[in-house]
């Protein structure tokens, strides 16, 4: 109406001065697009959307050139953040940046690690944090359909009273529509597999306001191109994900946590070997994690008024069953295999508590790793290989380390072959800033001569861009930008991630 109208035409005129700021600071990245009409989007988007919708303070806006959980930064930012409430807010939006060949990169919880939220060129960050509606719920075929805003955690908050749950497990605060775009895993990926098994639908939005549907609620189809699994790991540079229809499971009725200890020598191999050697065994493993006595140590400093764990090479199992007799006989399983390969100490928690001890510090690795470094920023390696491969990844990127003049702890989802090495450096510190690009990018290449992948869940973003040419050369390159081109002709869906596109 007449009296919004006024009121967000205000609201664009204040906008003006901060408009020609963000303009200078931009510039400082050169790679701002002077032919965007950025005044003419913002207006527009200031007369669709409610006040309350419409972000445009500086602060919050440079907040996004530097994601918290991530080592990459830009001195751009948004020129405008908005918060869509459906589908529909999400296309009108995209609708007027096309118009406009406004820059659009969604942003949900903020967790991801390569940069994947920052604004190279400006443009709106279309903020997912109101849609977090559950649309559809089916607990007898164990599916439900969600706004992607929702994080993880709320969604098994709102399962748990049902016994089923969403099984996956990135960083806490992660939401389902960056799950989906970043096909994320974590710890529970060695039982349940990655976002790629475990979501049925999208719907999405394309770069022109195109709503559409990837898929039904079957939990098999084979009826035309698979386009679900397109967008999942597609970073938001092909649609903006507005729905996603998850599989869900039930929880497992008993549940086990194992820590094996083995020798400071060739220890780290043989955690690794354990590793393969359970898995090929046939145990029904939910968690197999391993972590080096740096991370102990930096585990044990972070929780000193608890009972401190051996600083020795590291393995740690979550063992799930329907009954405590099945438990058990992994459980034998597990201890026989250990013993064999050379542990050392072997620990067993069955309780809910000492479970749930033993699962947070391991979930709070990376946070118990800044909070004794504060004065460092985070490099984390995410190399994946064959489970086969992981005893000789592990030693020689062990190797690597010891010969780095950084601290580097080592955690990995040892089940299914991924390592994230915790490269600790000095930002400003330009000796260690190589180092730290030297060593990502040595492992990078030992994963991918062991038939393995640069990124087995943190995605590309901005910050392993060249990496994955290395990995899939420049054939395959090419047809990724064949696809972004058809999906997004004039590259405005967060440009500058995966690949580089010339507008």
């Amino acid at each position: 109406n007449q009296s919004n109208s006024l009121i967000y035409t205000s609201i664009y005129l204040l906008y003006g001065s901060i408009l020609s700021i963000a303009l200078c600071n931009n510039q400082e990245d050169n790679k701002i697009d002077d032919k965007i009409d950025r005044a003419g989007a913002i207006k527009e988007l200031c007369l669709l959307l409610k006040e309350d919708q419409i972000e445009l303070d500086e602060d919050e806006r440079k907040s996004r050139g530097k994601p918290w959980s991530s080592y990459h930064s830009s001195s751009s930012y948004p020129d405008i953040i908005v918060y869509p409430e459906s589908t529909n807010d999400v296309s009108e939006i995209l609708k007027i940046c096309y118009r406009y060949s406004f820059p659009v990169i969604a942003f949900g919880g903020g967790t991801s690690i390569e940069g994947h939220t920052i604004t190279y060129n400006g443009g709106v960050s279309i903020d997912m944090n109101r849609m977090k509606s559950i649309v559809s719920f089916h607990p007898d075929d164990l599916d439900i359909t969600v706004q992607s805003g929702i994080g993880y955690i709320e969604l098994n908050d709102y399962l748990k009273d049902y016994n089923i749950w969403f099984p996956l497990d990135p960083g806490p605060g992660a939401s389902v529509g960056g799950m989906c775009a970043c096909r994320c895993s974590g710890s529970t990926a060695v039982r349940y597999g990655s976002m790629r098994e475990n979501v049925l639908s999208l719907t999405a939005v394309l770069s022109d306001g195109t709503i559409f549907k990837t898929g039904a609620r079957a939990r098999k189809s084979s009826a035309g191109y698979d386009l679900t699994r397109l967008l999942i790991g597609s970073e938001g540079t092909l649609a903006i994900i507005t729905e996603a229809t998850l599989k869900l499971h039930g929880i497992p009725k008993v549940s086990y946590a194992v820590k094996l200890s083995f020798p400071d020598e060739n220890g780290i191999y043989l955690a690794a070997l354990t590793a393969k050697d359970t898995l090929n065994c046939g145990v029904t493993v939910g968690r197999c994690e391993l972590l080096d006595p740096s991370m102990i140590s930096i585990i044990n400093k972070n929780n000193s008024s608890s009972i401190q764990w051996i600083e020795k090479p590291t393995l740690i199992y979550e063992l799930p069953a329907n009954n405590e007799s099945s438990a058990n006989e992994s459980l034998r399983a597990v201890e026989e295999i250990g013993k064999r390969n050379g542990a050392i100490d072997i620990s067993i928690a069955k309780s809910i508590e000492e479970c749930y001890d033993i699962w947070r510090k391991r979930k709070e690795c990376l946070w118990s790793a800044l909070a004794q470094y504060p004065d460092k920023s985070a490099m984390i390696t995410d190399v994946c290989v064959p489970l086969s491969n992981l005893p000789n990844l592990i030693n020689e990127a062990k190797r690597k380390i010891d010969e780095s003049i950084l601290h580097c702890p080592m955690v990995a989802h040892a089940g299914d072959g991924n390592i994230h090495i915790i490269i600790l450096f000095d930002p400003s510190n330009d000796r260690e800033k190589s180092e730290a690009s030297s060593l990502a990018n040595y492992l990078s290449t030992l994963a991918i001569s062991l038939q393995g992948t640069c990124t087995g869940e943190h995605g590309i973003g901005t910050g392993k861009k060249h990496q994955l040419i290395e990995e899939l050369g420049n054939e395959s390159i090419n047809i990724i930008k064949l696809i972004k081109l058809s999906f997004d002709p004039i590259n405005i869906l967060n440009p500058g991630k995966i690949i580089d596109i010339d507008r």
